[in-house]
């Protein structure tokens, strides 16, 4: 399947941007309860274009901005939830020698445990016996699709989502690594279910996988 990730956004040779941080109250939907938020305001200045900041959100875009909010921590969480899973997976299957072998498992970043999946999915070939991905063909764009799910969820991890002005988009303010520089995406309610049905999608490959080596062994 498809994964939408947040779009960067495209800056003009000469950009200025301009932050605000605001504070607000709002009446949370859900529990009729007077919340408090600071949200962060973005405008960008394109071709010499003036950068202005209208007037405050309304109780709904604030209402929407912390449901945004609210999805991207449940992607966050269900990343986190993949990266358990594979690393308990692992360390069942891959017994440390030494003190400093099992502390590297410990150690093992959420990349590196991808990596040892789907190598590990190749080279004992229990792909063959996969529902879906039964080929290395359809392998390959899964662990591509794999590794954006991963840089995405360090974007919605470490990012800020901020409203851009004059529009009310979202958008999320991150650091790109390894080059360590600023950028800016536009993220959206597609693209954050995009990202909640791949996380369906690689549940049940692990499934999957875990239930052909019990069969195996």
């Amino acid at each position: 399947m498809e994964l939408l990730s947040p779009r960067k956004v495209v800056m003009p040779h000469y950009a200025i941007i301009a932050s605000v941080q605001r504070d607000f109250e709002y009446i949370d939907p859900i529990f009729g309860v007077k919340m408090k938020k600071s949200i962060s305001s973005l405008s960008i200045g394109r071709d010499g274009s003036n950068i202005s900041f209208p007037n405050a959100p309304t109780n709904d875009q604030l209402v929407k901005f912390a449901g945004m909010q609210s999805l991207i921590k449940s992607c966050v969480d269900n990343a986190e939830d993949i990266k358990d899973r594979i690393h308990t997976v692992m360390l069942n299957r891959v017994k440390p020698v030494t003190e400093e072998e099992r502390v590297q498992q410990m150690k093992m970043d959420f990349m590196s445990l991808k990596k040892w999946f789907m190598d590990d999915i190749r080279t004992s070939k229990i792909y063959q016996e996969f529902s879906k991905y039964n080929s290395t063909k359809k392998l390959k764009p899964f662990s591509k699709s794999f590794n954006t799910f991963i840089l995405d969820r360090n974007k919605y991890t470490h990012g800020q989502l901020c409203f851009e002005y004059p529009g009310y988009n979202f958008i999320i303010d991150y650091i790109q690594t390894p080059e360590q520089q600023r950028q800016y995406a536009y993220v959206d309610i597609q693209m954050l279910t995009s990202y909640n049905l791949f996380y369906q999608e690689i549940r049940e490959v692990i499934t999957e996988y875990t239930l052909i080596h019990q069969e195996r062994e």
